[in-house]
């Protein structure tokens, strides 16, 4: 998934994969390596995927070295992200409100800064 914000480091996304493991009891979520691309929108975009540790879930990746991970796990990852740049955009969402509206309110948005996001790895 392509995220594109502002604020958001590659660091707050790892910080997002352990808060997805805390919440989502779906077993361990990881982050693949993370990658930087330019954004027409934002300052930068990031594409990241979420990988579960097979626990819960055992649908692979498309490239079938992995297990996916949850969609709590992913909801709850999004949120931590959301709560760190609330007008971060991915392909599905355009702002917070739209990821509340979608997901019907599933995953409360933590209260994180990004000294807290640093500090939780």
């Amino acid at each position: 998934m392509r995220i594109h914000s502002d604020v958001i480091v590659p660091l707050d996304i790892h910080g997002a994969a352990k808060y997805a493991t805390d919440k989502a009891e779906a077993g361990l979520v990881t982050a693949r390596p993370i990658t930087k691309h330019g954004s027409r929108s934002h300052d930068a975009s990031y594409e990241m995927a979420l990988i579960g540790d097979g626990s819960v879930k055992r649908h692979r990746t498309m490239d079938k070295q992995d297990y996916s991970a949850t969609w709590d796990s992913w909801g709850y990852a999004l949120a931590y992200l959301y709560s760190i740049d609330p007008f971060m955009k991915t392909s599905a969402d355009k702002t917070r409100i739209d990821f509340e509206v979608r997901t019907d309110g599933a995953f409360p948005l933590p209260r994180v800064t990004a000294r807290q996001a640093v500090a939780a790895l």
